[in-house]
């Protein structure tokens, strides 16, 4: 709502989609209403006889995730800890198993990469 009916006058207030105003007269596009006690011109575009359809935003759409499924651990199961005892200098089928070199194998072993073999190396 402004003070006078053109774009460059000051703002009174704001009016919230769906208020009620009362018509008291017009200039042009412009009606002259009153709001709340206070008098103003608002643009004809914003003023209807009818009572406007208030409707929510719209919702962003749903994030989609993959399942996976997990399976039940017992509670007296030793997981994470290895199968075996690791080798050495007899390849590298387990990161804990040991390279010729004394090194550990690692992210070089078989268990580690995807694709490849899938030994046994944890519970």
């Amino acid at each position: 709502m402004r003070t006078e009916p053109s774009t460059s006058s000051p703002i009174l207030t704001t009016i919230p989609k769906g208020s009620q105003v009362v018509a008291v007269g017009s200039r042009g596009a412009w009606r002259s209403v009153q709001y709340r006690g206070r008098a103003g011109w608002v643009s004809s575009r914003y003023v209807s006889r009818e009572r406007p359809v208030l409707t929510s935003a719209p919702r962003p759409p749903a994030l989609v995730t993959q399942r996976r499924a997990v399976r039940a651990i017992p509670e007296n199961s030793r997981q994470g800890q290895p199968v075996r005892k690791g080798t050495y200098g007899q390849g590298c089928d387990c990161p804990y198993d040991r390279m010729r070199n004394g090194r550990r194998c690692g992210g070089n072993s078989a268990w580690s990469r995807p694709g490849g073999r899938s030994p046994k190396c944890y519970w």
